[in-house]
């Protein structure tokens, strides 16, 4: 995990020195796809920073903080892929599930327990035999575990159809993105409010592979995607949403993605009544997440913990 971050780190200081040297151009392709049966061990962290602060009746309320830390190890194994080959259901045979949150550290599932994450319509479905699930872990265990293959493709929103050298990037697909953000969202995402870019970055060896480090940037305004709708009775006055990501890729365009990492900024206010007050509400934060996967061959699959 740390091996991620320090390369993330030290990109801004190599690409100016990269891009200068005579490296071929290379294929991008984003959506890597799996067979049903595919092993891999995944190590990921995510957190949840959002704070709320509301004005009623022109009297400010204490401020509603959601702050958390999710922790995750576990073997998966794909049950179920898509038309494109992507995961939308995962066995997690877990070896390690904790919630930090307010100095305490909990346990979601225990060692050794099953998760199933399975695709929903807006998000991902989880179970664990005699478990249930409260609100707060479900959102952590969706920043970690989720399944979200999407309507449009990775390479249809953020790819492009031709090689590119280190250090190009290329604009987004405005429209895909906004077909992709509708789904999530009573609020109509018009294809003007969305901008970004999708850049390779660098080439790095990690884990004994050659990969890619692709960076893609995406500001939306005007809509919440993959966001609560806002209170009965109100009205979104304004929304601005920043995501950043950065996936691992290896050269070897046949091999699923080595890690990922991503980054979401919001600041939504909403206005209106509800419950017989008049309200103008805040909500401000980030959500993270970082992954690193290891593919595992039937024989290593045999002896995972």
């Amino acid at each position: 995990m740390h091996t991620l971050r320090r390369c993330i780190v030290s990109v801004g200081l190599l690409v100016a020195t990269t891009a200068a040297t005579a490296e071929p151009p290379y294929a991008i392709f984003l959506t890597r796809p799996v067979e049903v049966g595919h092993s891999f061990h995944v190590r990921a962290t995510g957190s949840t920073d959002i704070a709320t602060t509301m004005v009623a009746e022109g009297r400010s309320e204490k401020p509603d903080i959601v702050n958390l830390t999710v922790t995750f190890d576990a073997v998966g194994r794909v049950i179920k892929v898509d038309d494109e080959g992507r995961p939308i259901a995962i066995a997690y045979a877990v070896n390690a599930c904790t919630m930090k949150r307010h100095g305490y550290t909990s346990t979601i599932i225990r060692q050794g327990a099953t998760l199933i994450a399975r695709q929903g319509r807006t998000r991902t479905k989880f179970f664990v035999k005699k478990k249930h699930f409260t609100e707060l872990e479900q959102r952590a265990l969706g920043t970690v575990a989720g399944v979200g293959a999407s309507m449009v493709t990775k390479d249809e929103m953020f790819g492009t159809d031709r090689p590119r050298n280190v250090g190009e990037q290329w604009p987004i697909n405005s429209e895909a993105v906004a077909m992709e953000f509708q789904r999530f969202t009573p609020q109509q995402v018009e294809p003007g409010n969305i901008t970004g870019s999708t850049a390779l970055l660098d080439l790095i060896d990690f884990e004994g592979r050659r990969c890619q480090v692709v960076r893609t940037r995406i500001d939306c305004t005007g809509a919440l995607p993959g966001f609560e709708a806002v209170p009965r009775g109100t009205r979104l006055k304004s929304a601005e949403i920043k995501i950043t990501t950065y996936d691992l890729l290896p050269v070897d365009t046949q091999q699923p993605r080595s890690a990922a990492k991503r980054r979401v900024e919001l600041e939504i206010v909403f206005s209106g009544k509800t419950a017989g007050r008049a309200i103008e509400a805040r909500v401000v934060g980030t959500v993270e997440s970082e992954h690193t996967y290891s593919s595992i061959t039937p024989v290593q699959a045999a002896v995972e913990p």
